[in-house]
């Protein structure tokens, strides 16, 4: 998360009366080239407001509910199969007779 979205949440959990903290807040925004290793800005709540804290996040709009990852990986890893077989097969055929 951004510098600005941080502290725009941050706000909103305050004006709840949520505790709240961002972690890394500070090194981001002097030195922006660190996000990515610091995998960005980090919003803390104590472990008892954590519910609460989303459910104020999510009303203020920050969160979607989470939709289950339907990839069907199998398929997709048979169908890759095949397509190499099938490219050694042409492969085999192209060249190896001769």
């Amino acid at each position: 998360m951004t510098p600005v979205e941080g502290s725009m949440m941050k706000s909103l959990l305050e004006s709840e009366d949520i505790w709240c903290y961002l972690k890394d807040e500070h090194t981001v925004t002097a030195a922006p080239y660190m996000s990515n290793m610091l995998k960005g800005i980090k919003l803390q709540v104590r472990p008892v407001d954590k519910d609460r804290a989303v459910e104020v996040l999510k009303q203020g709009g920050y969160f979607e509910d989470e939709k289950p990852d339907t990839t069907n990986y199998a398929r997709q890893g048979a169908i890759f199969v095949l397509i190499m077989i099938a490219l050694l097969v042409a492969l085999y055929l192209w060249h190896g007779k001769g």
